[in-house]
């Protein structure tokens, strides 16, 4: 019998090219037993779906269809079948989720709008270490530089995760989640080169270390080459080469104890082409700077679990983390301190209780330029928490369940902060989910915003945008309600509705002709819909469509002198998204890929801020793998992005960031396990 693929990829060659595709997967099984192994098959596959466990939406495993919140799983075998090698291209694969390439080492990943490289309003974590930066609230994407084949999971919450996770999950939360060690013993070797991904050399081995501890370790490089500028072409000096290792222990020493100990370390030689922002008579100063920088990091997490005799869990995890960036407009180092407590009790009575405290203490300092400078220099920020979640039983078949819970936070910015959140879970046949929820969610200030200054050189004036401490905590009330289905062994379904109403959003208010200064004086809602479906049309062939429709609507209050911002907010993300994938095995040994995303345009980039915008259009990317399987632990891949555009722009980045275009990539990989 031809082996079983595990589906979770997705779609688009041609219809007549599916369907010559899918009649030569059938004919690969015997007629006479075909009926029979469809349907034992068919019944296995979206049965993986069915039993998947999700730990971001309630802090303990729970089944996907139980879990009252928008959220979406992207699995390891998901990762291999897309080919992807980074994370902002796996996350492509998730609905409602804007994933852009401003060039080749910046990206933008937001959730629900508000899009940018800068985006601010979603959490991501790696193993629980939040990799968030303290200057802007957001990520640097080009710093996670994970072994991908060390990812077991994805886990992406569309909405307000504030009530367990605290300030800045305020439109979703990303929770990468890594294979234990005992899951990765052996050797992997991955090698793969490209015309973009130049070289990829990865390595990893995994053992046994004694009769209660498993570990593993990895080294991987990678160098990319340069896009080219919209503007007067060339070169976009955007070229990068990284270098990252890092160790994985898992250790039992006994039924009820079990910990974690992992780290890694991460370098990059990176390159942009910046705009000066300077507005001066030509030829006098340049308008862009060329900037070769480093970046660095490393961080070392632990974690330990304790089953009480009761039956019920203790996690005490401590990370520390440490980044650095060299930027010609800005230097900064980042050290992180984090220790958190969570305690999950056995029920009692209708009543599953978990609760914990957590503290962060993050120091910082900026190294000042001529375009960016920090009024403090050196900073030290503590941020207390305490969270409580219930989730009470509301019948005694268990299928209507009421969640309760809020997050208590202090910090140094805006004080104490109460996130609470009310989610309802029902499930009024088999297969069958209804939820809805109300969430309040903040996004607290970062440093730049609080203590900061942009320089704009107009020769002979210099106007400033001037980050304060009046600036206080963005706000956010969202309602949601979803819908799943998950009962038929060939089709499954997730939609989601959502308003949200936001308040006391950032504006710049300017206060002379050379002062602007952050204030909060907007407000506005977005709301929409997020639709999900899988198809599994034979053993050997799967669909999953993606489709996403988004409204924002903003304004400036009364008082507010920031004529632009608002309109910069609504035109910041594209209003539809569709993805369409595809996933078959053409023989026992051969597997084909393909998938198609379609974004709508963005008439107004973030960078429209302090810059001129640059409205992009709508753009649809075709691309597809092919991956032939040697033997049972050798496989050569070959992807294809971009398939039938040279080079198209997907997004400008925030005030420095020069339009390039992103070029048409192929790639071809080795991969070796043993």
């Amino acid at each position: 019998m031809p082996r079983t693929p595990h589906f979770h990829g997705l779609p688009l060659p041609t219809l007549s090219f599916q369907i010559i595709t899918y009649a030569v997967a059938l004919s690969l099984i015997s007629p006479n037993g075909y009926a029979q192994v469809l349907d034992e098959m068919l019944e296995m596959q979206l049965q993986e779906l069915l039993d998947i466990e999700v730990t971001s939406v309630s802090r303990h495993e729970q089944n996907l269809l139980t879990a009252p919140a928008a959220i979406h799983v992207i699995t390891s075998e998901d990762l291999r079948r897309r080919g992807v090698t980074s994370i902002p291209e796996a996350l492509r694969m998730v609905p409602g989720i804007h994933v852009a390439a401003i060039d080749g080492n910046k990206w933008v990943v937001s959730s629900r709008g508000f899009s940018g490289r800068y985006a601010n309003k979603l959490l991501v974590q790696i193993d629980g270490r939040s990799v968030y930066t303290p200057s802007y609230s957001g990520v640097y994407w080009d710093m996670q530089d994970l072994l991908i084949a060390d990812i077991d999971r994805i886990e992406v919450i569309r909405g307000p995760g504030a009530a367990l996770w605290g300030a800045n999950a305020v439109n979703g939360v990303i929770n990468i989640i890594s294979k234990p060690a005992l899951e990765t013993q052996g050797a992997l070797v991955e090698v793969g080169a490209g015309n973009q991904l130049q070289t990829l050399a990865n390595a990893r081995y995994g053992t046994r270390i004694s009769d209660t501890t498993d570990g593993r370790f990895y080294l991987k490089g990678r160098e990319y080459a340069s896009n080219d500028l919209l503007i007067g072409g060339g070169s976009a000096n955007d070229d990068w080469q990284t270098i990252s290792g890092g160790f994985r222990l898992d250790g039992e020493p006994d039924d009820n104890n079990s910990w974690t100990l992992q780290g890694d370390i991460f370098h990059a030689h990176e390159s942009q082409i910046i705009s000066t922002l300077w507005q001066a008579p030509p030829n006098l100063l340049p308008t862009t700077v060329e900037d070769n920088y480093e970046v660095d990091g490393w961080n070392l997490l632990g974690r330990w679990k304790h089953t009480h005799a009761s039956q019920s869990q203790s996690t005490l995890q401590v990370y520390w983390d440490r980044t650095e960036r060299d930027e010609i407009y800005l230097g900064q180092q980042h050290d992180t301190w984090d220790i958190d407590f969570q305690h999950q009790l056995t029920p009692i009575g209708r009543h599953s209780l978990i609760w914990g405290v957590g503290y962060r203490y993050i120091d910082t300092q900026f190294r000042n330029t001529f375009a960016v400078s920090s009024t403090r220099g050196k900073q030290n920020v503590e941020l207390f928490s305490v969270f409580v979640q219930d989730k009470i039983s509301l019948s005694e078949q268990d299928d209507l369940n009421l969640t309760l819970g809020s997050k208590f936070e202090h910090n140094d910015f805006t004080g104490f902060e109460v996130q609470p959140s009310a989610r309802l879970m029902w499930i009024p046949a088999t297969g069958h989910g209804v939820w809805g929820g109300i969430s309040r969610a903040v996004r607290t200030p970062s440093f730049l915003e609080e203590s900061s200054q942009i320089a704009i050189t107009n020769i002979p004036t210099t106007v400033r945008l001037e980050g304060t401490s009046e600036f206080t905590s963005e706000e956010l009330t969202a309602y949601e309600l979803g819908y799943r289905y998950h009962g038929n062994s060939h089709f499954t379904l997730d939609a989601t509705l959502f308003y949200n109403d936001y308040d006391n959003y950032l504006s710049f208010e300017p206060i002379s002709l050379t002062r602007i200064i952050t204030s909060n004086q907007i407000s506005g809602h977005a709301y929409g819909a997020e639709l999900s479906l899988i198809w599994q049309a034979s053993p050997y062939w799967q669909l999953k469509a993606n489709y996403s429709h988004i409204q924002v609507d903003f304004a400036p209050d009364s008082a507010s002198l920031d004529q632009s911002s608002a309109i910069n907010i609504e035109g910041a993300s594209p209003e539809n998204m569709f993805s369409l994938h595809s996933v078959m095995d053409l023989a026992e040994n051969w597997e084909l890929d393909a998938w198609l995303y379609y974004n709508d345009d963005v008439p107004r980039p973030s960078n429209s801020a302090l810059n001129s915008p640059l409205a992009i259009d709508d753009y649809i990317s075709v691309n597809a793998r092919i991956a032939w399987q040697v033997r049972s632990d050798l496989e050569l891949s070959l992807t294809a992005n971009n398939i039938f555009d040279n080079r198209h722009i997907e997004y400008v980045g925030e005030f420095f960031s020069s339009p390039t275009e992103i070029k048409r990539s192929v790639f071809a990989q080795i991969r070796w396990q043993f």
